[in-house]
């Protein structure tokens, strides 16, 4: 396995299905690395932004479990670098909230949390005792109600695509906080 650099990883992310699927695991060796993530949302913030987006819009993503696993890792600790840079997120934090995501075609769980204390978004990969929303369905929904912002949280419910079991009112206000990382992200500047 290699390495790429962000100049290889962009037209990637702009590529074909196969082209992005075949290149994944390169990506995400590249970005496991805490340093080079923190540096991809510093110097390339929308690089980050759009690989999350890529993820959540795959048609299938769950072709190896440790990659797609490692991929949402990623994810989840963009999510925690950017809360801890951004003001405007750290305000945006208004609950402590845990949701664990149960891949329901795999053995992949994750747990997402954030502290509104602290303004900050952690999670990993593992489930949580004690949180107070699960959500479960396929990766390719799991994939898309976390990194996928442009799709419709609320009809795939109520088309039953997923299952969401505890807190309704702490769904709705970590998908909010959720949205506004999401935005972050995207609207970072990069720190030429």
């Amino acid at each position: 396995m290699h390495t790429l650099t962000f100049e290889r990883i962009d037209p990637v992310l702009d590529g074909d299905e196969s082209t992005f699927r075949a290149s994944r695991p390169a990506i995400v060796e590249t970005l496991s690395d805490d340093a080079t993530l923190a540096t991809l949302l510093l110097d390339q913030p929308t690089l980050y932004a759009r690989f999350g987006s890529r993820l959540g819009t795959m048609d299938a993503p769950d072709a190896v479990t440790e990659t797609l696993e490692r991929a949402v890792t990623i994810v989840f600790d963009g999510m925690s670098l950017i809360a801890a840079a951004s003001p405007a997120v750290q305000k945006a934090i208004t609950a402590s909230i845990a949701v664990n995501f149960i891949v329901t075609n795999s053995d992949i769980e994750w747990h997402l949390q954030t502290d509104r204390n602290a303004g900050s978004i952690s999670g990993g990969p593992t489930s949580l005792s004690g949180a107070s929303v699960t959500v479960s369905g396929p990766a390719t929904v799991i994939c898309s109600l976390i990194c996928n912002e442009s799709y419709n949280r609320t009809l795939a419910f109520i088309q039953n695509r997923f299952e969401l079991t505890g807190s309704l009112q702490d769904a709705r206000r970590f998908n909010r906080i959720m949205d506004d990382v999401r935005a972050t992200a995207q609207n970072l500047p990069a720190s030429s």
